[in-house]
Protein backbone atom coordinates (compact mmCIF):
# COMPACT_ATOMS: atom_id res chain seq x y z
CA UNK A 1 0.00 0.00 0.00
CA UNK A 2 2.93 2.31 0.71
CA UNK A 3 5.00 1.29 -2.07
CA UNK A 4 1.58 2.67 -4.23
CA UNK A 5 0.98 5.77 -2.60
CA UNK A 6 4.96 6.25 -3.43
CA UNK A 7 4.48 5.18 -7.18
CA UNK A 8 1.19 7.42 -7.49
CA UNK A 9 2.62 10.64 -6.12
CA UNK A 10 5.13 11.29 -8.70
CA UNK A 11 2.45 10.63 -11.46
CA UNK A 12 -0.14 12.67 -10.10
CA UNK A 13 2.63 15.54 -9.80
CA UNK A 14 3.52 14.77 -13.39
CA UNK A 15 -0.04 14.55 -14.76
CA UNK A 16 -0.52 17.54 -12.95
CA UNK A 17 2.69 19.85 -14.69
CA UNK A 18 0.79 18.22 -18.15
CA UNK A 19 -2.43 19.75 -17.44
CA UNK A 20 -0.28 23.13 -16.68
CA UNK A 21 2.14 23.20 -19.32
CA UNK A 22 -0.91 22.26 -21.37
CA UNK A 23 -2.93 25.20 -20.35
CA UNK A 24 0.12 27.45 -20.52
CA UNK A 25 0.67 26.14 -24.25
CA UNK A 26 -3.27 26.74 -25.14
CA UNK A 27 -2.72 30.52 -23.72
CA UNK A 28 0.49 31.25 -25.75
CA UNK A 29 -0.85 29.56 -28.87
CA UNK A 30 -4.06 31.58 -28.26
CA UNK A 31 -1.73 34.71 -28.88
CA UNK A 32 0.47 33.56 -31.81
CA UNK A 33 -0.53 33.01 -35.35
CA UNK A 34 0.11 29.09 -35.80
CA UNK A 35 -2.30 28.52 -33.15
CA UNK A 36 -4.86 30.78 -32.65
CA UNK A 37 -8.23 29.76 -32.55
CA UNK A 38 -7.16 26.36 -31.34
CA UNK A 39 -9.33 26.45 -28.32
CA UNK A 40 -12.06 27.60 -30.30
CA UNK A 41 -12.12 24.81 -33.08
CA UNK A 42 -11.97 22.43 -29.99
CA UNK A 43 -14.92 23.36 -28.71
CA UNK A 44 -16.65 23.29 -31.93
CA UNK A 45 -15.24 20.16 -32.51
CA UNK A 46 -17.17 18.77 -29.49
CA UNK A 47 -19.93 20.59 -30.27
CA UNK A 48 -20.54 18.83 -34.32
CA UNK A 49 -19.98 15.49 -32.05
CA UNK A 50 -23.06 16.41 -29.64
CA UNK A 51 -25.82 14.14 -30.75
CA UNK A 52 -27.67 17.29 -30.29
CA UNK A 53 -26.00 19.56 -32.70
CA UNK A 54 -27.99 20.52 -36.14
CA UNK A 55 -25.69 22.27 -38.74
CA UNK A 56 -26.99 25.75 -39.37
CA UNK A 57 -29.60 26.76 -42.35
CA UNK A 58 -30.91 30.12 -43.57
CA UNK A 59 -33.38 29.76 -40.59
CA UNK A 60 -30.89 29.39 -37.87
CA UNK A 61 -30.67 31.99 -35.49
CA UNK A 62 -26.77 31.78 -35.26
CA UNK A 63 -27.54 33.52 -39.29
CA UNK A 64 -29.42 35.90 -37.93
CA UNK A 65 -26.79 36.78 -35.36
CA UNK A 66 -23.79 36.62 -38.08
CA UNK A 67 -26.14 39.13 -40.77
CA UNK A 68 -26.97 41.91 -38.08
CA UNK A 69 -23.28 42.24 -37.65
CA UNK A 70 -22.08 42.21 -40.81
CA UNK A 71 -24.94 44.76 -41.67
CA UNK A 72 -22.97 47.23 -39.01
CA UNK A 73 -19.64 46.09 -40.82
CA UNK A 74 -20.72 46.83 -44.60
CA UNK A 75 -21.45 50.90 -45.01
CA UNK A 76 -17.66 51.06 -42.65
CA UNK A 77 -16.27 49.00 -45.08
CA UNK A 78 -17.94 50.57 -48.21
CA UNK A 79 -16.71 54.06 -46.99
CA UNK A 80 -12.79 52.68 -46.34
CA UNK A 81 -12.93 51.36 -49.79
CA UNK A 82 -15.48 53.35 -52.13
CA UNK A 83 -14.71 51.32 -55.19
CA UNK A 84 -16.69 48.74 -54.40
CA UNK A 85 -20.10 50.78 -54.26
CA UNK A 86 -22.54 49.90 -56.55
CA UNK A 87 -25.11 51.89 -58.33
CA UNK A 88 -28.16 49.90 -59.75
CA UNK A 89 -29.95 50.66 -63.20
CA UNK A 90 -33.64 51.09 -63.22
CA UNK A 91 -34.83 48.41 -65.53
CA UNK A 92 -38.20 47.36 -66.41
CA UNK A 93 -38.85 43.66 -66.02
CA UNK A 94 -40.12 43.09 -69.12
CA UNK A 95 -37.14 44.89 -70.69
CA UNK A 96 -34.67 42.95 -68.03
CA UNK A 97 -32.62 40.05 -70.46
CA UNK A 98 -30.64 39.07 -67.04
CA UNK A 99 -33.85 38.15 -65.21
CA UNK A 100 -35.36 36.59 -67.79
CA UNK A 101 -32.23 33.93 -68.24
CA UNK A 102 -32.93 33.25 -64.21
CA UNK A 103 -36.41 32.32 -64.58
CA UNK A 104 -36.12 30.80 -67.61
CA UNK A 105 -33.23 28.54 -65.20
CA UNK A 106 -35.40 28.17 -62.16
CA UNK A 107 -37.61 26.59 -64.32
CA UNK A 108 -36.94 22.97 -63.13
CA UNK A 109 -38.76 21.31 -66.18
CA UNK A 110 -37.13 23.83 -68.75
CA UNK A 111 -33.50 23.58 -66.48
CA UNK A 112 -33.56 19.54 -66.86
CA UNK A 113 -34.49 19.22 -70.78
CA UNK A 114 -31.71 21.92 -71.69
CA UNK A 115 -28.87 20.62 -69.26
CA UNK A 116 -29.15 17.23 -71.11
CA UNK A 117 -29.56 18.72 -74.77
CA UNK A 118 -25.99 18.87 -76.10
CA UNK A 119 -25.81 19.70 -79.47
CA UNK A 120 -24.62 16.60 -81.75
CA UNK A 121 -21.04 15.99 -82.36
CA UNK A 122 -21.57 16.36 -86.23
CA UNK A 123 -23.06 19.80 -85.47
CA UNK A 124 -20.24 20.76 -82.90
CA UNK A 125 -17.56 20.10 -85.49
CA UNK A 126 -19.08 22.12 -87.96
CA UNK A 127 -19.27 25.43 -85.53
CA UNK A 128 -15.85 24.15 -84.37
CA UNK A 129 -15.18 23.82 -88.44
CA UNK A 130 -12.48 26.67 -90.07
CA UNK A 131 -13.86 26.08 -93.19
CA UNK A 132 -15.22 29.45 -94.83
CA UNK A 133 -17.25 28.15 -97.69
CA UNK A 134 -19.55 24.46 -97.72
CA UNK A 135 -19.66 24.31 -93.66
CA UNK A 136 -22.12 21.97 -94.19
CA UNK A 137 -20.97 18.42 -95.81
CA UNK A 138 -23.14 16.23 -97.96
CA UNK A 139 -26.94 16.47 -95.90
CA UNK A 140 -26.07 17.66 -92.93
CA UNK A 141 -27.73 21.27 -93.68
CA UNK A 142 -31.29 19.67 -94.48
CA UNK A 143 -30.28 18.08 -90.93
CA UNK A 144 -29.50 20.89 -88.82
CA UNK A 145 -32.57 22.73 -90.13
CA UNK A 146 -34.83 19.40 -88.67
CA UNK A 147 -32.99 19.29 -85.82
CA UNK A 148 -33.52 22.96 -84.98
CA UNK A 149 -37.14 22.83 -86.05
CA UNK A 150 -37.61 20.36 -82.96
CA UNK A 151 -36.47 23.09 -80.70
CA UNK A 152 -38.60 26.11 -82.51
CA UNK A 153 -40.09 27.17 -79.12
CA UNK A 154 -36.88 27.53 -77.39
CA UNK A 155 -34.94 28.94 -80.17
CA UNK A 156 -37.40 31.82 -80.30
CA UNK A 157 -37.38 32.30 -76.42
CA UNK A 158 -33.50 32.33 -76.41
CA UNK A 159 -33.60 34.99 -79.39
CA UNK A 160 -36.72 37.45 -77.54
CA UNK A 161 -34.39 37.43 -74.21
CA UNK A 162 -30.73 37.89 -76.25
CA UNK A 163 -32.65 40.69 -78.08
CA UNK A 164 -34.03 42.90 -74.94
CA UNK A 165 -32.56 45.57 -74.80
CA UNK A 166 -30.72 46.16 -71.05
CA UNK A 167 -30.35 43.84 -67.73
CA UNK A 168 -29.76 44.51 -64.26
CA UNK A 169 -29.82 42.13 -61.09
CA UNK A 170 -31.16 45.23 -59.27
CA UNK A 171 -33.71 43.67 -56.35
CA UNK A 172 -32.58 40.22 -57.05
CA UNK A 173 -31.16 38.60 -54.28
CA UNK A 174 -27.59 37.23 -54.12
CA UNK A 175 -28.32 34.04 -54.01
CA UNK A 176 -29.82 33.62 -56.79
CA UNK A 177 -26.77 35.10 -59.02
CA UNK A 178 -25.30 31.28 -57.97
CA UNK A 179 -26.80 29.85 -61.36
CA UNK A 180 -27.87 26.50 -60.92
CA UNK A 181 -25.86 25.21 -64.39
CA UNK A 182 -24.01 26.55 -66.91
CA UNK A 183 -24.54 23.85 -69.54
CA UNK A 184 -28.34 25.53 -69.91
CA UNK A 185 -26.56 28.29 -71.28
CA UNK A 186 -23.29 26.80 -73.03
CA UNK A 187 -26.42 24.43 -74.67
CA UNK A 188 -28.35 27.51 -75.09
CA UNK A 189 -25.69 29.64 -76.58
CA UNK A 190 -24.30 26.60 -78.97
CA UNK A 191 -28.17 26.22 -80.54
CA UNK A 192 -28.40 29.77 -81.38
CA UNK A 193 -24.30 29.59 -83.22
CA UNK A 194 -25.78 26.78 -85.10
CA UNK A 195 -28.56 28.69 -86.11
CA UNK A 196 -26.62 31.33 -87.33
CA UNK A 197 -24.03 28.89 -89.44
CA UNK A 198 -27.29 27.66 -91.42
CA UNK A 199 -28.61 30.98 -91.99
CA UNK A 200 -24.80 32.15 -93.25
CA UNK A 201 -24.60 28.98 -95.05
CA UNK A 202 -27.88 30.19 -96.70
CA UNK A 203 -26.92 33.71 -97.62
CA UNK A 204 -29.41 35.19 -95.41
CA UNK A 205 -26.83 37.47 -94.04
CA UNK A 206 -29.48 39.48 -92.80
CA UNK A 207 -31.02 37.16 -90.17
CA UNK A 208 -27.45 35.99 -89.05
CA UNK A 209 -26.90 39.04 -87.96
CA UNK A 210 -30.19 38.91 -85.71
CA UNK A 211 -28.40 35.91 -83.88
CA UNK A 212 -25.36 37.33 -83.72
CA UNK A 213 -27.10 40.10 -82.04
CA UNK A 214 -29.17 37.64 -79.78
CA UNK A 215 -25.55 35.64 -78.42
CA UNK A 216 -24.21 39.31 -77.81
CA UNK A 217 -27.18 40.36 -76.44
CA UNK A 218 -26.73 36.73 -73.88
CA UNK A 219 -23.20 37.98 -73.38
CA UNK A 220 -24.03 41.24 -72.19
CA UNK A 221 -27.07 40.17 -69.75
CA UNK A 222 -24.48 38.41 -67.97
CA UNK A 223 -21.15 40.60 -68.08
CA UNK A 224 -23.20 43.54 -67.80
CA UNK A 225 -25.72 43.45 -64.76
CA UNK A 226 -24.06 45.39 -61.87
CA UNK A 227 -22.23 42.67 -59.73
CA UNK A 228 -21.27 39.74 -62.14
CA UNK A 229 -19.64 37.22 -60.14
CA UNK A 230 -16.30 35.82 -61.85
CA UNK A 231 -18.57 32.44 -62.65
CA UNK A 232 -20.66 35.11 -64.30
CA UNK A 233 -18.25 37.02 -66.18
CA UNK A 234 -16.39 33.63 -67.42
CA UNK A 235 -19.55 32.79 -68.63
CA UNK A 236 -19.83 35.49 -70.60
CA UNK A 237 -17.07 35.88 -72.20
CA UNK A 238 -16.50 32.58 -73.30
CA UNK A 239 -20.48 33.25 -75.26
CA UNK A 240 -18.77 36.41 -76.25
CA UNK A 241 -14.98 34.30 -78.02
CA UNK A 242 -17.13 31.99 -79.10
CA UNK A 243 -19.66 33.91 -81.28
CA UNK A 244 -16.27 36.45 -82.61
CA UNK A 245 -14.48 33.60 -83.29
CA UNK A 246 -17.32 32.58 -85.80
CA UNK A 247 -17.82 35.76 -87.05
CA UNK A 248 -14.30 36.25 -87.70
CA UNK A 249 -14.00 32.92 -89.78
CA UNK A 250 -17.28 32.90 -91.62
CA UNK A 251 -18.95 36.53 -91.88
CA UNK A 252 -15.95 38.42 -92.54
CA UNK A 253 -14.54 36.95 -95.22
CA UNK A 254 -18.16 37.46 -96.70
CA UNK A 255 -18.23 40.98 -95.92
CA UNK A 256 -14.74 41.78 -97.58
CA UNK A 257 -15.35 39.89 -100.85
CA UNK A 258 -18.92 41.41 -101.76
CA UNK A 259 -19.48 44.72 -102.18
CA UNK A 260 -21.35 44.95 -99.17
CA UNK A 261 -22.62 48.83 -98.35
CA UNK A 262 -20.99 50.73 -95.72
CA UNK A 263 -24.23 50.48 -93.68
CA UNK A 264 -23.47 46.81 -93.40
CA UNK A 265 -20.44 46.85 -92.30
CA UNK A 266 -20.84 49.32 -89.33
CA UNK A 267 -23.89 47.18 -88.37
CA UNK A 268 -21.58 43.81 -87.73
CA UNK A 269 -18.87 46.83 -86.56
CA UNK A 270 -21.46 47.06 -83.20
CA UNK A 271 -20.99 43.17 -82.43
CA UNK A 272 -17.23 43.37 -83.12
CA UNK A 273 -15.90 47.03 -81.78
CA UNK A 274 -15.99 47.06 -78.17
CA UNK A 275 -15.36 49.04 -75.50
CA UNK A 276 -12.63 47.10 -74.40
CA UNK A 277 -11.70 48.73 -71.10
CA UNK A 278 -9.91 45.75 -69.94
CA UNK A 279 -8.49 47.38 -66.09
CA UNK A 280 -12.84 49.24 -66.26
CA UNK A 281 -13.87 45.24 -66.95
CA UNK A 282 -11.98 43.64 -64.12
CA UNK A 283 -12.99 46.18 -61.48
CA UNK A 284 -16.59 45.50 -62.63
CA UNK A 285 -15.58 41.68 -62.46
CA UNK A 286 -13.88 41.97 -58.93
CA UNK A 287 -16.67 44.86 -57.49
CA UNK A 288 -19.56 41.67 -58.28
CA UNK A 289 -17.38 38.86 -56.98
CA UNK A 290 -16.71 40.99 -53.63
CA UNK A 291 -20.63 41.58 -53.04
CA UNK A 292 -21.28 38.22 -53.44
CA UNK A 293 -19.04 36.82 -51.23
CA UNK A 294 -20.41 39.22 -49.11
CA UNK A 295 -24.15 39.63 -49.21
CA UNK A 296 -25.09 36.03 -50.50
CA UNK A 297 -27.03 34.00 -47.53
CA UNK A 298 -25.76 30.72 -49.30
CA UNK A 299 -21.92 31.51 -48.28
CA UNK A 300 -22.43 32.33 -44.83
CA UNK A 301 -24.17 29.49 -44.12
CA UNK A 302 -21.22 27.54 -44.92
CA UNK A 303 -19.10 30.07 -43.00
CA UNK A 304 -21.01 29.30 -40.51
CA UNK A 305 -20.47 25.28 -40.98
CA UNK A 306 -16.33 25.87 -40.76
CA UNK A 307 -17.48 28.89 -37.56
CA UNK A 308 -14.17 30.74 -37.68
CA UNK A 309 -14.34 33.25 -34.48
CA UNK A 310 -13.37 36.31 -35.80
CA UNK A 311 -16.39 36.76 -39.35
CA UNK A 312 -15.92 40.30 -39.17
CA UNK A 313 -11.95 40.36 -39.25
CA UNK A 314 -12.08 37.58 -42.20
CA UNK A 315 -14.14 39.99 -44.19
CA UNK A 316 -12.27 42.43 -43.66
CA UNK A 317 -8.85 40.77 -44.88
CA UNK A 318 -10.86 39.36 -47.77
CA UNK A 319 -11.96 42.92 -48.51
CA UNK A 320 -8.24 44.03 -48.60
CA UNK A 321 -7.04 41.20 -50.79
CA UNK A 322 -9.67 42.19 -53.19
CA UNK A 323 -9.48 45.84 -53.32
CA UNK A 324 -5.60 45.24 -54.01
CA UNK A 325 -7.19 44.07 -57.52
CA UNK A 326 -9.46 46.73 -58.26
CA UNK A 327 -6.69 49.33 -57.27
CA UNK A 328 -5.75 50.24 -60.71
CA UNK A 329 -2.23 50.73 -60.30
CA UNK A 330 -2.00 46.81 -59.22
CA UNK A 331 -4.40 45.15 -61.51
CA UNK A 332 -1.27 43.82 -64.00
CA UNK A 333 1.69 44.00 -60.99
CA UNK A 334 2.16 41.26 -59.29
CA UNK A 335 4.72 42.82 -57.53
CA UNK A 336 3.47 45.45 -56.24
CA UNK A 337 1.53 45.50 -53.34
CA UNK A 338 3.55 42.64 -51.68
CA UNK A 339 0.88 39.98 -50.38
CA UNK A 340 -0.72 40.91 -47.07
CA UNK A 341 0.30 38.56 -44.11
CA UNK A 342 -2.84 38.64 -41.43
CA UNK A 343 -1.34 37.66 -39.11
CA UNK A 344 -3.98 38.76 -36.94
CA UNK A 345 -6.45 36.33 -38.48
CA UNK A 346 -7.12 33.08 -36.42
CA UNK A 347 -5.84 29.63 -38.10
CA UNK A 348 -9.17 28.79 -39.33
CA UNK A 349 -10.03 32.07 -40.81
CA UNK A 350 -6.42 32.25 -42.56
CA UNK A 351 -7.79 28.92 -44.73
CA UNK A 352 -10.98 30.19 -45.40
CA UNK A 353 -9.31 33.40 -46.60
CA UNK A 354 -6.36 30.99 -49.15
CA UNK A 355 -10.07 29.07 -50.33
CA UNK A 356 -11.17 32.41 -50.80
CA UNK A 357 -8.06 33.87 -53.05
CA UNK A 358 -7.53 30.21 -54.90
CA UNK A 359 -6.83 30.38 -58.18
CA UNK A 360 -7.38 34.84 -58.07
CA UNK A 361 -3.45 35.18 -60.15
CA UNK A 362 -4.18 32.60 -62.44
CA UNK A 363 -7.78 34.10 -63.41
CA UNK A 364 -6.46 37.62 -63.84
CA UNK A 365 -3.78 36.88 -66.45
CA UNK A 366 -6.43 34.33 -68.10
CA UNK A 367 -8.90 37.38 -68.07
CA UNK A 368 -5.78 39.55 -69.68
CA UNK A 369 -5.35 36.75 -72.24
CA UNK A 370 -9.40 36.42 -73.31
CA UNK A 371 -9.70 40.39 -73.71
CA UNK A 372 -6.36 40.46 -76.37
CA UNK A 373 -7.83 37.77 -78.11
CA UNK A 374 -11.19 40.25 -78.41
CA UNK A 375 -9.32 43.20 -79.55
CA UNK A 376 -7.30 40.96 -81.87
CA UNK A 377 -10.70 40.54 -83.42
CA UNK A 378 -11.64 43.66 -83.39
CA UNK A 379 -8.04 45.01 -85.32
CA UNK A 380 -8.49 42.35 -88.08
CA UNK A 381 -11.75 43.38 -88.59
CA UNK A 382 -11.09 47.19 -88.83
CA UNK A 383 -8.35 46.58 -90.97
CA UNK A 384 -10.62 44.27 -93.43
CA UNK A 385 -12.88 46.96 -93.37
CA UNK A 386 -10.36 49.87 -94.40
CA UNK A 387 -8.86 47.11 -97.59
CA UNK A 388 -12.51 47.11 -97.94
CA UNK A 389 -12.92 51.15 -98.76
CA UNK A 390 -9.98 50.36 -101.39
CA UNK A 391 -7.16 50.95 -98.83
CA UNK A 392 -3.50 49.29 -99.92
CA UNK A 393 -2.89 47.97 -96.10
CA UNK A 394 0.91 48.03 -96.59
CA UNK A 395 0.72 51.89 -97.81
CA UNK A 396 -1.27 53.01 -94.83
CA UNK A 397 -0.25 56.47 -93.21
CA UNK A 398 0.82 57.37 -90.24
CA UNK A 399 -2.31 58.95 -88.37
CA UNK A 400 -4.23 55.62 -89.93
CA UNK A 401 -1.71 53.56 -88.15
CA UNK A 402 -2.08 55.67 -84.74
CA UNK A 403 -5.61 55.41 -84.79
CA UNK A 404 -6.04 50.95 -84.96
CA UNK A 405 -7.16 49.75 -82.21
CA UNK A 406 -3.96 48.13 -81.15
CA UNK A 407 -3.51 49.27 -77.63
CA UNK A 408 -4.68 46.49 -74.78
CA UNK A 409 -3.40 48.37 -71.75
CA UNK A 410 -0.76 51.40 -71.74
CA UNK A 411 2.07 49.17 -71.74
CA UNK A 412 0.73 46.28 -73.93
CA UNK A 413 0.25 46.15 -77.61
CA UNK A 414 -0.64 44.20 -80.03
CA UNK A 415 1.57 43.68 -83.15
CA UNK A 416 0.59 43.85 -87.04
CA UNK A 417 2.38 42.20 -90.22
CA UNK A 418 1.13 43.40 -92.73
CA UNK A 419 2.75 40.65 -94.73
CA UNK A 420 1.78 37.32 -93.37
CA UNK A 421 -1.56 39.76 -92.67
CA UNK A 422 -0.79 38.10 -88.48
CA UNK A 423 -2.41 39.72 -86.08
CA UNK A 424 -0.03 39.11 -82.66
CA UNK A 425 0.18 40.04 -79.56
CA UNK A 426 3.32 39.75 -77.01
CA UNK A 427 4.17 36.42 -75.40
CA UNK A 428 6.61 37.66 -72.51
CA UNK A 429 3.44 39.54 -71.20
CA UNK A 430 0.48 37.24 -72.70
CA UNK A 431 0.05 33.44 -71.73
CA UNK A 432 -0.41 31.12 -74.55
CA UNK A 433 -1.10 34.09 -77.25
CA UNK A 434 -3.29 33.86 -80.00
CA UNK A 435 -2.66 34.19 -83.69
CA UNK A 436 -5.19 36.22 -85.86
CA UNK A 437 -4.94 35.81 -89.22
CA UNK A 438 -6.83 39.14 -91.00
Amino acid sequence: MKFKKLISTPIRLALFCMASYLIILGIVAENQPWGRGWWHDFKFYLKQKSPSYTPPDENSPELAALQKKIDAWYPQILERYPLLKVEYKNVPDDQNGFLKILEWQEDAEAMEKWEQTNLPDKFTDILQSENKKNAFPDNTLSEAKAYLKKHQNSIVRAMKIGLLPDQSNAGISPDRLFLKSISFTKNIADHLKLKACIENEEGDLKSAFQTFRALNGWADHFGEIETPTLIITTLSMAIRLSFQAHIHSRILPQLSNNNIHSKQWKQWSELIILKNDVPKNLIHMWRGEWQHVVNAHWIKVELLKMDPQDYEALLTAYTEDLYDRVDPRTLFNPSFPPPRAHKHLSRKSILILDLFNLGVSAYGSGYLRAHTILQQYQLAFTLKKLEAESHDLTQLDQTTLDSLPTQILPDLHLNIDFNKREITAPKNKISNPKTISF
